[in-house]
């Protein structure tokens, strides 16, 4: 199982907890490295709050580096895979290399029990540097969860896969348009889900899909100017909701 995933776009690994990042400023240090040098074996730096435990650093190497086969925005993903100590509390956090320049974030552990288990992994620098600083983003207000394969049949979605959302925040784009959240709290394979909430089925006429390509172009058409209209399955029947 993954546990503690950072999302940086509409895509990430395995199974996907959806959400969006916000037009805000960022401070772009100097020492935020794209780590193309970085090597496996090179020593490697991890501080996070690991259970609640603040200003906590572990210490470990580049076990790889893993290209994902997958783009977000048209940018390729690459991980790197460290021994250094992932737990709960450190997603989100910086990976420094031996001269303190931050060379990837903090994301996701494989794990059978839960707790680390020597394998751990952070998005690289190169591509949070793309996607977070390099190109304009759109905040949605709204985290869902992409229903696929039989979950999708088992809430019945009227096609392979759509977007269950589960949070939308107050005074947001997703609440503007009146998007709902779930309210049901739902154990799905050892995931909770909040169910009960509308299912987002088609963006600007773009259907949802298992795809990275097509996500893409959702962020794409909501980030875009003008009004977009989105189909969602709400208490069993279609309902078309419109940006304003």
């Amino acid at each position: 199982m993954s546990v503690g995933v950072v999302v940086l776009s509409v895509a990430v690994f395995g199974r996907r907890d959806v959400s969006a990042f916000g037009n805000f400023t960022v401070l772009c240090p100097e020492n935020v490295t794209v780590g193309s040098n970085l090597a496996i074996n090179h020593d490697v730096f991890i501080i996070g709050a690991p259970y609640g435990l603040g200003h906590s650093l572990s210490v470990g190497h580049v076990s790889g580096r893993h290209d994902m086969h997958r783009s977000v925005r048209g940018v390729r993903v690459e991980v790197l895979q460290t021994d250094a100590a992932v737990n709960m509390g450190n997603s989100g956090g910086p990976m420094f290399n031996s001269n303190g320049g931050v060379v990837g974030i903090v994301s996701q552990i494989l794990s059978q029990s839960g707790g680390f288990e020597g394998i751990g992994f952070a998005v690289s620098s190169k591509v949070a540097r793309e996607l977070l600083l390099s190109q304009q983003l759109f905040w949605s207000g709204v985290e869902g969860y992409l229903l696929t394969d039989s979950l999708a049949r088992a809430f019945n979605i009227p096609q392979p896969a759509g977007l269950l959302i589960q949070h939308v925040a107050e005074g947001s784009p997703g609440a503007a348009m009146g998007l709902r959240a779930g309210t049901m709290r739902v154990k799905v394979d050892d995931e909770l889900l909040l169910a009960g909430g509308d299912v987002v089925l088609s963006v600007a006429g773009v259907v949802v899909a298992d795809d990275d390509a097509v996500l893409d172009r959702i962020q794409r058409a909501l980030a875009g100017p003008g009004a977009v209209e989105l189909t969602v399955l709400r208490a069993g029947k279609v309902a078309t909701l419109r940006t304003r």
